[in-house]
């Protein structure tokens, strides 16, 4: 099995779930192509830089959960919605091929 770099496992994350909410946690300076990508799809989400205080990482983790329930929930709306258009549109179907017995 090859190996696999923090990097290729964010994305791999990402892959499998586009709503896992992702924080680079690190000592050195990030200014990779890479890196720059992966930010710029959401494949990372958040970057702190160390010294980490926890006020800082615990709020950083409140606004990705925040993001995270968000988008959740935006995506049960959709569903909802798409679930809603096709059940009226089979009423309708039913409603206007009953009204054209009569």
């Amino acid at each position: 099995m090859p190996e696999l770099d923090v990097m290729g496992l964010l994305k791999k994350m990402k892959d499998l779930n586009p709503y896992v909410r992702t924080i680079v946690m690190t000592a050195f300076a990030l200014d990779d192509e890479l890196f720059k990508e992966y930010v710029k799809r959401e494949i990372i989400n958040a970057f702190l830089q160390e010294p980490i205080h926890l006020d800082d990482l615990r709020d950083e983790v409140n606004r990705q959960l925040h993001t995270y329930e968000l988008r959740k929930n935006s995506q049960v709306n959709n569903k909802i919605k798409k679930l809603s258009e096709l059940c009226f549109g089979q009423l309708n179907i039913i409603f206007n091929c009953s009204s054209s017995l009569t």
